[in-house]
């Protein structure tokens, strides 16, 4: 019967969100814990993690501290994550770019995503929108397919360079309407969002939650969002699948640490996390930032990394694009 209630005491200290680290007095967390966001400060998902990140500190007892790591295509803040002590106190935000994206797009990579990192948790999935610039004379996925048919290469799409995710689907687009949407870089969501408000380009498709306070305008038209269910926030726009646009693949971040971190701390941040979402409050919030919560185990996190990114990889190979 001892060992019993020994057994069951381990599980519970297991599953709690205080770890003591074997051969140590210390317990988890015992000290801030930094998150790397491979992103500017102010970007969509800098936003969430650091209101995700305040009340993380206030439920652990210890800071959780946002260090923003831009540049790269990801590669500088996900190459910091992987080269970081496997203790629990770095952890890094990571993403579909990052972990699905650029391992069939960058040479020498200086990561492996299915290596060098230990999957916490996927916390949401960014609602993208098809978005026209206010000067296309198009009110619909119906009007602007009937009009990038008709004026095939004549019309052009705002991309993150050849290979990055919005190119990715312009090629796809292109594809499904047998048309020729023109490839226009950019070097950020915020640049592509004031070239579609100024009419410097087209069409894109982006992050609604990039250019939440201009909607209302006429600057600008939403005319599908990529997401489960109608956006509250933008009833009367459909979704991509109501319009036949379900692209397969979805902009993603998730929660992942070193590879090595022991793993009661991954199932300590898993639950407490997972608690978190739970709270009314923080899924509004999530709402109105335009992100849907999708916090499960630490295990369906680690089989979707590994599928998300087999869909990816067809997809490079189909349309053929070249790593840099």
């Amino acid at each position: 019967m001892v060992r019993s209630w020994q057994g069951l005491i381990a599980v519970w200290f297991c599953l709690a969100t205080v770890w003591v680290s074997p051969g140590t007095a210390e317990t988890y967390p015992s000290r801030p814990i930094r998150v790397i966001v491979p992103l500017t400060a102010g970007s969509v998902t800098d936003v969430v993690m650091r209101v995700l990140g305040t009340e993380l500190s206030a439920r652990m007892g210890k800071p959780w501290v946002i260090d923003d790591r831009p540049g790269g295509n990801m590669v500088i803040g996900h190459e910091a994550c992987a080269r970081a002590a496997p203790d629990g106190y770095t952890l890094c935000a990571i993403s579909s770019a990052g972990m699905s994206f650029n391992p069939f797009l960058l040479s020498d990579l200086p990561y492996d995503p299915g290596r060098d990192f230990t999957p916490i948790v996927n916390m949401f999935t960014v609602i993208e929108g098809v978005v026209a610039s206010g000067t296309l004379p198009v009110s619909s996925i119906a009007t602007l397919r009937a009009l990038a048919t008709a004026k095939s290469g004549v019309f052009n799409f705002a991309t993150l360079g050849q290979g990055s995710t919005p190119d990715v689907f312009r090629q796809w687009l292109n594809e499904k309407w047998g048309t020729e949407f023109v490839g226009v870089a950019y070097k950020g969501g915020g640049e592509v969002a004031s070239a579609l408000l100024k009419g410097e380009v087209e069409l894109g498709r982006i992050g609604v939650g990039n250019m939440a306070s201009q909607l209302q305008t006429a600057s600008v038209k939403v005319l599908a969002v990529d997401s489960i269910a109608r956006s509250p926030l933008l009833p009367v726009v459909p979704t991509a699948r109501e319009v036949d646009l379900a692209y397969p693949i979805r902009p993603w971040w998730g929660l992942a640490a070193p590879a090595g971190t022991p793993e009661p701390i991954i199932v300590a941040l898993n639950g407490e996390i997972r608690r978190l979402f739970g709270d009314p409050q923080i899924t509004a919030f999530m709402i109105k930032q335009f992100v849907e919560p999708t916090a499960g185990s630490s295990g369906e996190f680690a089989k979707f990394l590994s599928s998300d990114r087999a869909q990816v990889g067809e997809l490079v190979e189909r349309f053929k694009i070249p790593r840099n």
